[in-house]
């Protein structure tokens, strides 16, 4: 029962932060950011969470990437796409945490079943989860990649999805308009 209210109270906390974003009421507080050193401290955020399915994850980035953003906000957005690629890829699998300096993007990526054509114009929708079989099994309420998309937009960053089935998923964020 406990666990119940937990997953009640946390939907509702993402409901919050969701209507919070759509009236506009959310502040940014931008500041450059050095990204290896940014994503190496998140990492350590899911240090238990990995070793929990075995997983490991990388950052593929080079030294000297510096980005100009709301820390975080950035924090919440990388955390649901992480928590994205907890929940879907595979156990013993790898998250990849990649920058393509020519793009200014940075991608999330997971070696996990990967998403059907079908479901990825859905998948930032509030609420979708893709099939039952699938989600049933995993937590969320489906709320989390809606998140990100309007966190993304508050930011001024584009954020997509490129995945394809057997193959895993990757979530890319576009800091091409960003210092």
């Amino acid at each position: 029962m406990i666990q119940e209210v937990d997953r009640i109270q946390n939907m509702l906390d993402q409901l919050l932060q969701l209507a919070r974003l759509e009236n506009g009421s959310v502040a940014t507080n931008a500041r450059d950011i050095d990204l290896v050193l940014f994503l190496q401290d998140l990492r350590s955020d899911w240090t238990a969470r990995l070793e929990e399915r075995q997983m490991q994850m990388s950052i593929d980035i080079p030294s000297a990437v510096q980005i100009h953003t709301d820390a975080t906000l950035l924090t919440l957005i990388l955390d649901n796409l992480i928590s994205n690629a907890w929940k879907y890829g595979r156990e013993g699998g790898k998250i990849v945490l990649s920058w393509h300096a020519a793009y200014r993007q940075l991608s999330v990526s997971d070696d996990g079943p990967g998403i059907h054509a079908s479901h990825m114009a859905q998948v930032f929708d509030r609420f979708y989860r893709l099939d039952d079989s699938r989600s049933s099994s995993v937590p969320g309420a489906g709320l989390g990649l809606s998140i990100a998309r309007k966190l993304a937009e508050v930011l001024g960053l584009g954020l997509r999805l490129v995945s394809r089935e057997g193959e895993g998923t990757s979530f890319i964020l576009d800091f091409h308009d960003k210092g």
